[in-house]
């Protein structure tokens, strides 16, 4: 017996965060209806890498940590393509531009959502746009060496996980391509 859906409910608490509640048929031919899958949709991660080789790197407000963390630049793909996503998401953030964009792959999110990582390593960064900040964004913006990216993913520094995967995906670009 295979899985089966058996029906959908849309349960969204906003129009940002949808969320559906499944009644399922498990593969044991169980009813389940008490699953519910986050409707996220694909994101991007992006890791600006500038001519010089200096990382772009955000130091920014995370509602539901109540903290300042490290991350990449990252945005949903609503109904922009990831290029388009990327470009509006690097001004937004960090004021910043990208000459070439490489496609690192993707990741699932989670198995209680639809949706995927996409990562990218953003080439020839600038820091030559008004950065343009949501209401609920807080965010600086920092230039690092390779070195002090490896060193803050070695004492777990980078805070969230699309960063944390992005990152290594870069790096391992880097030395292989380089």
């Amino acid at each position: 017996m295979s899985w089966k859906i058996i029906e959908k409910k849309d349960v969204s608490p906003s129009k940002w965060r949808k969320v559906e509640n499944w009644k399922v048929q498990t593969h044991k031919n169980t009813i389940e209806d008490e699953v519910y899958i986050s409707l996220l949709g694909d994101s991007v991660v992006v890791c600006g890498l500038t001519d010089d080789n200096k990382i772009l790197l955000l130091t920014q407000y995370c509602i539901g940590q109540q903290e300042y963390l490290k991350t990449f630049v990252a945005g949903f793909v609503d109904s922009k393509s990831a290029e388009e996503t990327i470009k509006h998401e690097l001004q937004e953030e960090a004021g910043c531009s990208a000459k070439e964009l490489i496609y690192l792959g993707n990741s699932h999110k989670s198995k209680w959502a639809i949706g995927k990582a996409h990562f990218y390593l953003a080439k020839g960064i600038e820091q030559n746009l008004e950065q343009k900040l949501e209401s609920l964004e807080d965010i600086s913006v920092e230039f690092i060496s390779l070195e002090e990216l490896e060193k803050l993913l070695d004492e777990n520094k980078i805070h969230d996980i699309g960063s944390t995967i992005c990152a290594e995906k870069v790096l391992r670009y880097l030395k292989v391509n380089s």
